[in-house]
Order: C-alpha cells, then structure tokens, then sequence
C-alpha cells in the first residue's frame, strides 16, 4: 500500500483529476480515503448475528485501541472492527491480519480456528486465546469467552498477557 499512495501521488501531481474509467474515482480522490494494507492493517472481526456484535463489540474496540496505541504514526498501520460478512463479502481483506472476536457459535472464522489452533498460555476454562499463523498468510487470533463478560475479559488478558503483542509482532514482520 505504500507503494501505491507513492505512485498515485505522482499521478496526482501532473492529473489530480485522472481516473481510469469514467465511472472510477479520481485519484486525488483515492489519496483521500482510508484502505486496509494486507500488511500492515488489523482487522478485527464480529461474528454476522446482531446479538453477537452488541455483545462483543466492546471487547473488539478495547483491542482496536490497543493497536492503535501500538503503532507507529503512519497512514498504513491501523486495526478497524468488520464484521465475518464483510470479510466473506470482500475476500481480498482476508489477507489481512485477522483477530476473530466472539465464540464458535457466533463468529465462523473462530470456529474455523479449533482445528488450526493451540490455547495461548494464559486461556483459561472461560475465556480463550488462541494465535496461529501459516506459511502462506498473515496471522490469525481467536478471543473469546463462555459469556460476553468472559470475551471481554479475553481481549483484557490478550493485551495483559502479551498474547496481542505476539500477535502483531508476527503480523508486522517484515517478509521476504
């Protein structure tokens, strides 16, 4: 994505009005709007279902802030809550660095993680964590609980624990 906003800089400085097609955006317009890098940005993920995003929605914004507070001041490096539909809707965000928030039950990608994943030190028999990350993609963690209070209180042990660190430590790892 830095690539990107360098080279449409450069098209904005000799044609801030281009756009290559006529129903495009421009490109002084695009330099203005927010996109995920799949390098860079977190994306933390609600489960579809109203009930689960009233619930859980707290402790995903307490882990959005964590990795606000966690970055460099940058354009690229940010962590926003989506929901699992939008991430099936537009599936080249997946290729994001994903934090599933919310039990099997209600989130399909932490249901997805059972078989993928091992405990991190600190899940106890209410609350989870749990981080994987394969050859091929960026880093993937779960955290969830019996009961909205137990997520809520995951996402505090995630940041208390070091287990987010770890996290974005592997999904700002520089690759080759």
């Amino acid at each position: 994505m830095p690539e990107a906003r360098k080279l449409m800089s450069y098209i904005a400085s000799f044609d801030p009005d281009l756009a290559l097609t006529a129903d495009s955006v421009p490109v002084s317009l695009l330099l203005k709007q927010r996109r995920p890098d799949r390098r860079q940005t977190v994306l933390i993920v609600l489960g579809n279902d109203i009930s689960a995003q009233i619930a859980d929605y707290g402790a995903a914004e307490v882990l959005r802030q964590a990795v606000d507070q966690r970055v460099a001041p940058g354009p690229d490096r940010w962590a926003a809550v989506v929901t699992e539909g939008a991430i099936a809707k537009e599936s080249r965000f997946a290729e994001c660095a994903l934090i599933a928030i919310g039990g099997p039950m209600v989130n399909p990608l932490t249901a997805g993680c059972q078989s993928l994943a091992t405990d991190h030190r600190t899940s106890t028999d209410s609350h989870r964590l749990q981080v994987w990350q394969s050859s091929h993609e960026q880093p993937r963690m779960c955290v969830w609980g019996l009961s909205a209070g137990d997520t809520n209180e995951a996402a505090r042990a995630a940041i208390s624990s070091g287990a987010l660190d770890e996290f974005l430590e592997l999904a700002w790892k520089p690759r080759g």
